[in-house]
C-alpha cells in the first residue's frame, strides 16, 4: 500500500524537475534571442 504512494510522489517530483529545467532552458533561449536582436540593432555598442 505504501509502495504505490511513494512511486506516485517520485513521479510527480520528476515531472516538477522536468518542468523547472524546461522553464530554465526557455528563459536562456529568450535571453539569447533578445541579446542577438540587441546586437543586431546596436552593433557599435558591443
Amino acid at each position: 500500500m505504501s509502495q504505490p504512494e511513494t512511486a506516485g510522489v517520485q513521479q510527480t517530483d520528476s515531472v516538477e524537475r522536468i518542468k523547472m529545467s524546461r522553464r530554465k532552458s526557455y528563459r536562456q533561449v529568450r535571453i539569447q534571442m533578445i541579446g542577438q536582436r540587441w546586437s543586431n540593432q546596436h552593433p557599435n555598442r558591443l
